[in-house]
């Protein structure tokens, strides 16, 4: 089983990639969703930030969200969750 380290690692691991982000309520209703392309993500302050171009374009509070786990519905799917809310990102291939 991972650590919330090792998600966090994981996650910023990933580089040059489309992401699809979805947020989902405490009954499991999507709120919104998101997909865009990133150059990598970095991880500062309690913040995952999605870069581009020396920007960031999206980012995710890892304080709000404390917990993280690794999903099993898809590969390189991950749940950045609280009591809630329950934030999905999805790498696609």
């Amino acid at each position: 089983m991972e650590t919330q380290i090792d998600i966090l690692n994981q996650l910023a691991n990933y580089k040059k990639r489309q992401v699809v982000i979805n947020c989902y309520d405490a009954e499991d209703s999507m709120i919104w969703r998101d997909g865009f392309y990133f150059e990598f993500i970095r991880i500062t302050e309690g913040v995952l930030r999605f870069e581009k171009e020396g920007e960031t374009i999206y980012r995710l509070s890892l304080i709000d969200l404390p917990n993280r786990k690794v999903k099993d519905d898809f590969s390189d799917y991950y749940s950045l969750y609280n009591h809630l809310f329950n934030i999905c990102i999805y790498f696609p291939h």
